[in-house]
């Protein structure tokens, strides 16, 4: 799967594994951030843990860092 694909199959709902950890988390919202020291504009995705004693607690991060440390779940049940 390309970069461009993993992209687009970012969205609301989807759940991710981390690649490095391996916790789960659903996408809960694509939003754009603004950077707080340059004031440049990017797209973020909003994510929630869904496994282990974080569940529920949120994060955020660049979509491109998103693509880079995570993987689409194959089997998605809700």
């Amino acid at each position: 799967m390309t970069k461009e694909e993993f992209k687009l199959g970012i969205a609301k709902g989807k759940v991710f594994t981390h690649k490095e950890k391996g916790h789960k988390y659903r996408v809960h919202e694509l939003l754009i951030s603004k950077h707080p020291d340059t004031g440049v504009w990017y797209n973020a995705v909003l994510y929630m843990r869904v496994d282990g004693e974080d569940a529920g607690r949120l994060f955020v991060r660049s979509d491109e860092s998103f693509i880079d440390n995570f993987e689409i779940i194959k089997e998605q049940n809700g």
